[in-house]
């Protein structure tokens, strides 16, 4: 199964997301912030990190760039709040929360390969 760790900043979106996320059969892993998400990271196996969108760019930005250089085999997705928004520069995808179908597909192309730490 892959395990996707979710990091967001609001705890009712982090909710939406691991429940469609669970009905696409994904063991999900949620953290509210990126000090809980970096140390998820280093206690489970993850196979993708999720970023929400809600938080400042510059804090998703750090997100990112923490996960990319300390497990840079990993997928990162970043969520954008509209289709406007510019995707995160470390981020492998980026994809507008907009459209759930467009971001879930996103997840299920860049897990084919999942790596395990």
């Amino acid at each position: 199964m892959i395990t996707i760790l979710q990091v967001g900043y609001d705890k009712l979106l982090l909710q939406t997301r691991a429940l469609l996320l669970g009905r696409r059969g994904y063991r999900v892993i949620s953290a509210l912030g990126n000090g809980s998400g970096f140390a998820l990271a280093n206690a489970e196996r993850i196979d993708l990190v999720l970023i929400g969108y809600s938080a400042p760019t510059g804090i998703r930005e750090n997100a990112a760039n923490h996960f990319k250089d300390h497990f840079p085999q990993i997928p990162v997705v970043a969520l954008c709040s509209n289709s406007s928004q510019a995707g995160l520069a470390y981020a492998d995808y980026s994809s507008s929360v907009d459209d759930a179908e467009e971001w879930l597909n996103i997840i299920a192309k860049a897990a084919l390969q999942p790596v395990h730490l």
